[in-house]
């Protein structure tokens, strides 16, 4: 699907023009991230159920909660919040979403 692009100032949901989220659509961002935590969460535990499109995160990864949850017992909750607005909310994550999203990730690679 086509979408324009913001070319001045801002736009709900997307990276400011000239800055390093230039161009990027934060909920595409988000969602592109399930396929990635689904890849990591295999390497801890190789039969875990398929990945289904609608179900909740937070349902999916909870045969993870011991290693997930470990250091951090709010990071799969946030990520979860997080798929969730992006998937559902009216309201467009913003750069502050996104920036979380990208941390809870590299907290979660780094297990």
């Amino acid at each position: 699907m086509a979408l324009s692009r913001p070319n001045k100032g801002t736009h709900p949901g997307w990276g400011a023009p000239g800055s390093r989220y230039d161009g990027m659509r934060f909920r595409e961002a988000i969602l592109d991230t399930i396929p990635e935590i689904d890849s990591l969460a295999r390497t801890f535990l190789p039969e875990l159920s398929p990945l289904r499109p609608h179900r909740p995160m937070i349902e999916h990864l909870k045969p993870l909660d011991f290693v997930l949850l470990q250091e951090d017992n709010q990071r799969l909750r946030d990520y979860h919040e997080l798929v969730e607005k992006a998937r559902f909310d009216e309201r467009e994550p913003t750069e502050d979403d996104w920036e979380r999203c990208e941390d809870i990730i590299e907290q979660m690679k780094s297990m």
